[in-house]
């Protein structure tokens, strides 16, 4: 792993981010911005536990699966597109380990933005599902932590989907191959031989003539107070609204 000087990282993140991907530079917590934490640090289980327990004083009464995966979505929508943009774009991606990554959390208790810390050595692989197989590890490892407090791996996956197909289609836009957003959702095996666990999260149907992209598994996010609902995108019809309830 090369050692950058710690913004080195942050300002290569940085460069991925343009076009539509330009917006999520507030994501970006720079080297010296106060109570960062490491990835490793915030997703040990009791100090996770005190996490969601903070989190939850937002709503108070209310179904506590659906309040650990908006946490959950909160990480992922700050993490994830940085992080495969990166991946995806540069010649020398981020170190994505758990230990590498910071994290600062808003007021609220969620994850507000993330700090990059090292590029690594080895310059990207050319197949892009390779290139992202490091995301994945750290979203894996994710996904257990939080899967213990209550909402589905499944669940979770499908927050995490939704996040890489908004990026992989930013990236197309760009950069990217035409086919970017096929190849992560429709791919069964990455490189490694391991099952995609981006695969067959989200599917598309037509709805009054338009084809919309909807999640297999419902977030829970419309149960929420105060939270609006994901619109077309979910699968239940209580949740398609983009209105707080």
């Amino acid at each position: 792993m090369i050692q950058q000087p710690q913004d080195g990282a942050l300002a290569a993140v940085g460069s991925a981010l343009t076009g539509p991907l330009a917006s999520c530079r507030h994501l970006l917590a720079p080297a010296g911005a106060p109570d960062i934490v490491s990835a490793s640090s915030l997703l040990a289980k009791d100090r996770l536990g005190d996490a969601l327990e903070g989190y939850a004083a937002n709503f108070p009464g209310a179904d506590r699966r659906a309040i650990v995966s908006m946490w959950a979505s909160w990480y992922l929508g700050v993490f994830i597109p940085p992080a495969m943009a990166s991946c995806l774009v540069l010649s020398k991606r981020p170190a994505l380990g758990l230990a590498d990554i910071g994290l600062h959390l808003a007021p609220a208790g969620h994850v507000g933005a993330v700090h990059f810390r090292d590029l690594v050595a080895e310059p990207a692989p050319d197949d892009v599902l390779a290139r992202i197989e490091p995301l994945i590890d750290h979203l894996s490892v994710f996904t257990s932590a939080v899967a213990a407090f209550g909402p589905s791996a499944k669940l979770i996956w499908g927050s995490a989907a939704s996040y890489a197909e908004w990026t992989a289609s930013a990236v197309a836009t760009g950069t990217g191959p035409a086919d970017l957003v096929d190849c992560l959702l429709k791919t069964r095996l990455l490189p490694s031989g391991r099952a995609n666990p981006f695969f067959d999260r989200l599917r598309t149907v037509e709805e009054d003539g338009v084809a919309v992209r909807r999640r297999r598994v419902c977030c829970l996010r419309y149960q929420l107070p105060g939270v609006p609902g994901c619109g077309s995108a979910c699968p239940l019809p209580e949740g398609r609204t983009d209105t707080p309830s």
